[in-house]
């Protein structure tokens, strides 16, 4: 058993709370980041750093050096042995050198040569090599930080008060689950109908839409809305994603859709659901939850021979 874990029905290990600061400073991490990959709150993580709990389960342990990409080892703290140092001699042997004199063995004291000093060429060749070293290292052992991609997809139009599907598709490189902090913002005419998976923080607030939480590889996020006005008004999109306060980018993807009389599946605006359309409805959108019936709906108007949209009471009539 190492010496930095304790035995017992709970295994405990003794952490270095500078080493764990220093790292998570190191990536650009927040404690929250920190707190969301080990499931425990940011105070606790404050309080780790700050050696106020010097020690720590083993499984929260080895959370964190996940969370923080290295091993449980490097955040151990060290357990050195210090010898006592022999006193000082009143008088050296003789022969010894001490402060610059050397002692005969008739004890007499005579001026020791002083070592000569290395030639410049040899400083400078230290130099290089000492930056060559640090910048192999840099290169090939700094961490690096998750690059994560968020992408969102919406028809570019659709029927005012009516429902529309809009998706985020996060896509992420890393080989472990990585904390995502997720934004929405809507604009005053919509209204959120429903969501996937469950949002953070309140729910009747339709305004903004958070997600918070851990990914692993790709990850869909969707939202069902619909948006008040008339034919021809334009809709802006604003949101953003970020794995630490210094990752937040803008979504990509869609950033505008606008109002009209064509159902949103209508993508060539004829009136009509062709095959090419609602097939692309069933691959995009058929694992969306709170969007079965109007996946219903879009298989009726393919299976008959049109629809029309009446503004004035904003039903869809489908034709036979």
């Amino acid at each position: 058993m190492s010496e930095n874990s304790f035995p017992g029905p709970m295994t405990m290990v003794r952490i270095d709370g500078a080493k764990i600061k220093r790292l998570r400073e190191q990536q650009g991490l927040t404690q929250l980041y920190v707190a969301t990959g080990v499931e425990v709150t940011t105070d606790t993580i404050s309080r780790w750093e700050n050696k106020r709990y010097p020690s720590i389960k083993r499984e929260n342990g080895l959370k964190l050096a996940e969370t923080l990409g290295v091993c449980l080892e490097d955040l151990l703290e060290d357990i050195s042995e210090q010898e006592d140092a022999p006193p000082p001699k009143d008088d050296p042997p003789p022969g010894e050198v001490t402060s610059g004199r050397t002692v005969s063995q008739a004890g007499e004291t005579v001026r020791a040569k002083r070592p000569l000093k290395a030639p410049w060429s040899l400083s400078l060749a230290l130099l290089i090599l000492l930056a060559l070293l640090f910048f192999f290292w840099f290169r090939w052992y700094s961490p690096s930080k998750t690059v994560v991609s968020a992408v969102r997809i919406a028809p570019e139009h659709c029927l005012p008060n009516r429902l529309v599907p809009i998706l985020i598709e996060v896509t992420s490189p890393a080989k472990s689950p990585t904390a995502l902090i997720l934004k929405e913002q809507l604009p005053e005419n919509a209204e959120l109908l429903s969501f996937s998976p469950a949002i953070s923080g309140d729910k009747t607030d339709s305004s903004t839409i958070r997600w918070l939480g851990k990914i692993n590889g790709n990850t869909t996020f969707a939202y069902n809305v619909k948006f008040s006005g008339s034919p021809g008004d334009t809709i802006s999109f604003s949101g953003t994603s970020s794995v630490s306060d210094k990752d937040a980018q803008d979504l990509a993807g869609t950033l505008h859709l606008k109002l009209s009389s064509y159902h949103w599946a209508d993508e060539n605006l004829d009136n009509v659901i062709n095959d090419k359309e609602i097939l692309t409805v069933y691959d995009r959108y058929s694992d969306i939850a709170g969007l079965e019936e109007e996946i219903d709906l879009v298989e009726e108007i393919w299976l008959g021979s049109g629809y029309r949209w009446h503004s004035d009471t904003g039903r869809i009539e489908i034709l036979d």
